[in-house]
């Protein structure tokens, strides 16, 4: 599998896009003995996006079969479409259909054997399955695709393993479709240059935690922190490094599984709860929320955007991850309001630095980048509970070239109406989903073991390319030294184990 970012392909006379990179590719793959997968992932530049030109999105890929020949004859559509990505700035299931159906009225007719995959669903989306299911169109693709990433939780776990054996099903446009399952454990090298990175941020993170701590008088406070290293890491902190935060920031600090910290709350005993486990956050705890910050305590989430969506703790081990209903409504309640920005497909500015929030100029950020997993804006309108009343503090601030606001990265929300405590919204993104080469392999034997166990019509497995190296690109993989790779080895260790 190789991904085609046509985005960033040079175009050839006339204007027409130079398919050359893609049709050596295809021909190298088949020099390995491998069936070559193209994945396109953008359109060309100045494109509408997906769905607005259906039949532009069928010449296109009508245009890179007959580049690459009979060669070519696994395509996968433009995949994780259930996110915000470049060729549609939001998940639009309507038009990413419309575009699908377009390109498989022509293909079909043109190229019978050139079989169409509906792009990998990133995470375990049950509402985009469901939503695709209640359309009822499965004849467009002839194959479905899932990315088992950070956001089914830890590779290997109890989590990953419900999300996945409840996802193989809803996936598949009808039963028995081949299935398809990409790989792709995240990585990064533990270098010196990862570890001032992280020491940035818990400089940073502490400081803004301990100014929230301040102004609401709880300094020196036990800051009780959920420990749940089964929730997917996406955003967030490890439990080591979010309790390193909050040590920097005076605090001390208690960490909890999740039965204990509801008990805590419930009893009185908590008065600052941190949560550092990113986008997802369990539902029990989302519930008992809006009556601890009632009852005056402080909420600290950490990484985000924070409860995007929302796990149960399960009968066993592990959680059944569930929606973005709970969270929606948490978001709701108490006024949280984040731009719809994803860092790998919205890059920031060249321009953009971190600079001293409003109601916090006396603090100095980090000069070097810091990595960002959210970006927050004061939520308009009026709150439809009274409770919702709040003030809006600006810790730490992001601006372009020209000193404008874009966005602010920590935010400090003063309840009133009734509701006497304060939420600390704080953007930095703790990279916890990133793991050294070694804990990788580890990871990857982890999925290719409960791949093993799916039933048979979806054990089809490709490699994610990208891992560990960034040498191993759709257009550095496959060259002489491919089984030098540090993906070929990676993928040969984790299968022999």
């Amino acid at each position: 599998r190789f991904e085609l970012d046509v985005e960033l392909l040079p175009a050839a006379a006339g204007g027409a896009i130079d398919w050359s990179v893609a049709r050596d590719l295809v021909a190298t793959i088949r020099d390995h003995g491998l069936e070559p997968l193209a994945a396109l992932v953008s359109l060309p530049k100045g494109a509408p996006p997906l769905g607005a030109d259906p039949d532009a999105v069928a010449t296109l890929v009508a245009d890179l079969r007959a580049a690459c020949g009979e060669g070519l004859r696994v395509v996968e559509l433009f995949p994780e479409a259930n996110r915000p990505r470049r060729f549609a700035p939001a998940p639009d299931l309507p038009g990413y259909l419309r575009a699908l159906r377009a390109v498989a009225a022509r293909l079909h007719r043109d190229a019978p054997d050139l079989a169409l995959i509906g792009g990998g669903i990133a995470g375990p989306d049950v509402e985009w399955c469901e939503a695709w299911r209640a359309l009822r169109e499965p004849w467009h693709l002839d194959a479905s695709a899932l990315r088992l990433d950070d956001r089914y939780g830890a590779a290997g776990g109890p989590t990953a393993a419900r999300a996945l054996t409840r996802m193989v099903p809803l996936a598949a446009a009808r039963p028995g479709l081949p299935g398809l399952l990409t790989l792709a454990p995240t990585v990064r090298a533990t270098t010196r240059e990862q570890a001032e990175r992280d020491a940035r941020v818990v400089a940073t993170a502490g400081a803004l935690v301990g100014e929230a701590l301040r102004r609401c008088e709880l300094t020196g406070a036990a800051i009780h922190l959920l420990d749940a290293p089964d929730l997917p890491p996406v955003g967030g902190f490890t439990p080591a490094h979010a309790r390193a935060v909050l040590a920097a920031a005076g605090g001390a600090v208690v960490t909890q599984e999740l039965v204990a910290l509801l008990g805590a709350i419930g009893d009185g005993r908590a008065k600052v709860v941190a949560i550092a486990t990113g986008e997802w956050w369990p539902a029990e705890l989302m519930a008992a929320l809006p009556g601890f910050l009632d009852r005056g305590g402080l909420l600290l989430a950490l990484g985000g955007p924070p409860a995007l969506r929302s796990a149960l703790l399960a009968d066993g081990p592990g959680f059944e991850l569930g929606s973005a209903e709970f969270g929606l409504a948490l978001h709701d309640d108490l006024r949280i309001s984040h731009l719809p920005w994803e860092r790998s497909q919205s890059p920031l500015p060249a321009t953009a630095r971190l600079v001293a929030g409003r109601t916090f100029p006396a603090f100095a950020p980090a000069t070097e980048p810091l990595p960002i997993a959210a970006l927050f804006r004061r939520r308009t309108g009026e709150p439809r509970d009274p409770r919702g009343y709040h003030r809006y503090d600006e810790l730490l601030s992001l601006q372009d070239g020209a000193d404008r606001t874009l966005a602010d990265v920590a935010v400090l929300l003063h309840y009133q109406g009734g509701r006497e405590g304060a939420l600390l919204l704080l953007g930095l993104d703790g990279e916890a989903g990133l793991a050294d080469a070694a804990a990788q392999a580890a990871a990857l034997a982890e999925q290719l073991a409960q791949v093993a166990a799916l039933p048979a019509e979806a054990r089809r497995i490709v490699l994610w390319r990208g891992l560990t190296d960034a040498a191993d690109s759709a257009h550095g993989l496959l060259d002489a030294a491919f089984d030098e790779k540090p993906a070929a080895q990676l993928f040969r260790q984790a299968a022999g184990k």
